[in-house]
């Protein structure tokens, strides 16, 4: 959970993200610690990492935070928690990263996915995200801009080609 944020326009909510060998998410507008965080961050079993995700979910909403499955299709940090009931889900990154080299096909298969889910009736809002792991003068292999919070110079292109 991230203590200080850089100056910028953009409204900061406070969160974490919880990273696992299964997948990651976000927690938005938590007050506190999730209560299973570091029993996650402990496991290895891929069962008891379930058992755990499946517990913080719950938790969410039953303190009304807000969670998203974070980059569901992006390499090898793609979700893999295939036995979450959809009803659950209420947010799912769409847009990760596009200095990210392998970022854009799996961007746009979280769009097809979430259209499917539009489709089918579920209440899905996607979200774009930094997902910003590097330091402003660093950059993903290929990239010609920095990975930064807020980081608009990607994302402005790429939503421009979905359109």
């Amino acid at each position: 959970m991230h203590i200080g944020w850089p100056e910028t326009d953009i409204m900061i909510l406070p969160g974490v993200e919880i990273t696992t060998c299964l997948g990651h998410f976000n927690i938005f507008g938590c007050t506190g610690a999730p209560s299973q965080l570091l029993d996650i961050m402990k496991e290895a079993r891929e069962e008891d990492i379930w058992k755990k995700m499946k517990y913080s979910i719950r938790e969410c909403e039953k303190n009304g935070w807000l969670w998203s499955i974070n980059h569901p299709f992006l390499h090898i940090w793609k979700w893999l928690y295939y036995d979450l009931p959809l009803k659950h889900l209420h947010l799912m990154e769409i847009v990760n990263n596009p200095t990210c080299g392998y970022a854009p096909e799996a961007n746009d298969e979280a769009v097809s996915f979430l259209d499917y889910l539009w489709k089918h009736g579920y209440v899905v809002f996607g979200l774009g995200g930094s997902d910003s792991h590097n330091l402003e003068s660093e950059r993903y292999e290929g990239a010609t801009e920095p990975s930064i919070p807020g980081g608009a110079e990607g994302y402005g292109r790429y939503f421009n080609s979905l359109c």
